[in-house]
Formats: structure tokens, sequence, C-alpha cells
């Protein structure tokens, strides 16, 4: 299929520049977000949603003049600008609070680097803003849209049981974290990972032979975290949210994608229909899945997911402040 040239200038023209924006903030009251990538806007989107915000959460790169970029050296850039420009505003307090943008923590205050600060900005608390998922609510969310449990059924026993290997898995991501963030802070120490490699923490959660290499160095990876003042129960803050979102997938998918069978065995309190049926299963079983759901489905839900608690209050906060 072949686009013709005109097509690609009137979409091209619907994108709006840092300009255009700031002038809409000014003329209309438009506010706006500006996030580091397509993965974001689903999350943020579904917090305006939420705080009844009439707010465009816009990935950096679909800003004219930053094509192809993303992450949050340019988000940092765009809010420098905006707040430059509306600074030059009588009403500069009223508009200020029209703009946002929003970059992950990612370790800054390990790696020795100093905090970016402007009036337009929030920097997460986490490492990024995939380490918000794992939530008790967004779990029993999934298994109402994707199983046919009762409200009798989603207990906290049963979350509990879900959740079970979930520790386990985070203290794998603890330490790949450290060995991480030991090739950032010393000179010379080559990590087995690193924050950039492609495939994260997938294969070292998945591989007992791969994580062994890391395992060989738990004391001495204990020892760097004292020395730069991180303790696990802080570990978000240095781990890759990509890389807990793995580890928290791979430990509850295990768990989601065998319900029927531990309800046939017991182990989890039986649904109404099994027990019925003594010591046979039925078809009809209340933790049957709705669809043969994968384990990118449970990913993609998570994406498009957000729950107001402690440990996302803060960024509601902010966001609830656009236009007020």
């Amino acid at each position: 299929m072949n686009i013709s040239n005109e097509l690609i200038q009137e979409h091209s023209d619907m994108l709006k520049s840092l300009e255009t924006r700031i002038n809409d903030i000014k003329m209309m009251g438009t506010p706006f977000i500006i996030v580091e990538g397509m993965d974001d806007v689903g999350f943020y989107e579904k917090i305006c949603e939420q705080t009844n915000i009439q707010a465009e959460v816009v990935p950096i790169q679909a800003i004219p003049g930053y094509e192809g970029r993303r992450g949050c050296k340019p988000v940092i850039e765009a809010t420098d600008i905006i707040e430059k420009e509306i600074e030059k505003d009588d009403d500069a307090d009223k508009y200020m609070k029209m703009a946002l943008g929003i970059v992950d923590g990612d370790a800054r205050k390990y790696k020795g680097k100093q905090l970016p600060y402007n009036k337009v900005l929030l920097v997460l608390k986490h490492y990024s803003f995939e380490s918000y998922f794992d939530n008790e609510e967004l779990l029993k969310m999934f298994l109402k849209e994707h199983t046919y449990i009762s409200n009798g059924l989603l207990t906290n026993e049963l979350l509990s049981f879900i959740k079970a290997s979930v520790s386990g898995e985070y203290r794998k991501v603890w330490y790949l974290s450290l060995e991480a963030l030991k090739s950032v802070c010393v000179e010379g120490y080559k990590g087995i990972i690193k924050y950039g490699d492609k495939e994260g923490a997938k294969p070292y959660l998945k591989d007992e032979e791969m994580y062994a290499k890391i395992s060989l160095k738990e004391k001495e990876l204990e020892e760097f975290s004292k020395s730069i003042g991180v303790t696990y129960e802080k570990f978000k803050e240095i781990a890759h949210g990509k890389w807990v979102l793995q580890a928290y997938i791979s430990a509850v998918f295990q768990k989601l994608k065998n319900l029927q069978e531990y309800c046939k065995l017991g182990k989890i309190s039986r649904c109404r229909n099994c027990l019925i049926h003594k010591d046979k299963q039925s078809e009809e079983c209340e933790y049957r899945s709705r669809i043969k759901f994968i384990e990118k489905h449970l990913e993609q839900f998570l994406y498009t997911h957000a729950i107001r608690n402690e440990e996302t209050e803060y960024i509601y906060q902010r966001i609830e402040q656009l236009g007020s």
C-alpha cells in the first residue's frame, strides 16, 4: 500500500510542536503530559481518566524536533524549554500548572548524578513506572476479566498463593540490579549484566545456570550495596522497571495458568462447581480462563491500568494539579 506525500504531510501537520502546545495552554487552557515513550502512555492516560483530568499524554518522539528519540533526556530538554518560555508570560504561575513532563528515576542518586529539576518536571521515585504494576487490586481485576472466579473466591489467601514466588524472583532482581549498578559506579568493573541489555533480566530469571554466575557474587554485591547506602527494601529504586515486571510476571503467571489444576488438587479453595462433583473436576470450574491467555496478555493488561495507593499517590496528586 502506497501512501501519498499529501497524506504524509497532512498527518505530519497534525503533530503539535512545543510552541503550539504552549500556545494552546495560553489560548485554550489545554493541559498536556510528555512521557518517555509509547509504553508509558496507557498508564498515565488511566491516571488522567481516574482523576478526571482532561490532559493529552504525548510520547516525546511524537513531538516535531524529537522524532526517533525516547527516554528521559529529551523529556528533560523539552520541559526546560517549556519552563523557559512560560516564565516570559505575566501569567506564568497559572500556565506552569498546565504542562508536565514525567521521567523515570533511573537510580540517579546512586549513580552520583544530580536529579534534574524544573517546575514542569516530575521524576519518579522508582527506577521506572513498571515497578508500580505489582498491585493486588490489579491482580484481582485481571482475574475477574480473564477467569470465571466469583467474588467469594477472590480472597487474600488466593492472592497470597498466586504471589508466593514473587519475593524470590525479586531477590534475584536485587542482585542483578546491584551488578548492573556496580558496572556504572565502579570504574573498570565489567558486570555480567548491564541496564541496557536487550533481553534484560529474563534469561537470568529463567535459566538457573545463568543466574548461578550472579549468585556467586552475592556477598560481594551486598558489600557494594552497603557502600552506596541502598538496602533491599529500596530495590525498586535501582531495579529497571522492566526487570521488576519480568520477575513479577514470571512468578505470577506460573500460578495463573494452573489455577484450574490447583482447584482439582485442593491446593486452593475449591470452587462450587468442582465441589459438587466431589473427586472429579467440573468442566465449569470457576478458575478456568475465559481465553487461553499467555504472559503477554498479563503484560498488556498491566501497561494500560493504574491503581491509586500509597506508592502511586504522589503521581496522582501531581497530575491532579494540572489546570488547577
